[in-house]
């Protein structure tokens, strides 16, 4: 009994290239849905270790602003501190140059106890800003 092998050459090459076309087409579809020009080292090594330092940089760069906002929060906060102290101060003065007054005749007990109040307002708003 004779046998014989019957192969389609032709059949076979087309099988290939569809597996070709295929794999092509799965990866071009990778690449349009994820909106990356690079999808793994094999696109573009040199490309892929370009964006990476990209990818660093950008990370640097974001945590840099981060800082900067956090130190403009900070100062924020000081300046608003320094506006309430300076107002104490204002209050501070007035009642010194009350109580130093020649035609002052009221209690000076008064007005010292209130100048101790803002002096020791003063020094809490000091502490609570930071400043020292």
């Amino acid at each position: 009994m004779a046998f014989t092998i019957n192969t389609n050459i032709a059949s076979m090459q087309a099988q290939e290239y569809l597996r070709i076309t295929q794999e092509f087409q799965s990866k071009t579809i990778s690449r349009v849905t994820s909106g990356l020009r690079i999808v793994s080292s094999g696109d573009d090594a040199a490309g892929l270790a370009i964006a990476n330092g990209f990818r660093s940089d950008q990370a640097v760069l974001t945590q840099g602003i981060r800082n900067a906002n956090d130190g403009l929060a900070t100062l924020q906060t000081i300046d608003s501190g320094i506006n309430n102290i300076s107002k104490l101060l204002d209050r501070a003065r007035t009642l010194a140059t009350q109580s130093a007054s020649g035609t002052f005749n009221g209690n000076r007990e008064v007005l010292n106890s209130e100048f101790q109040s803002v002096i020791a307002e003063i020094n809490r708003q000091a502490q609570a800003i930071g400043l020292n």
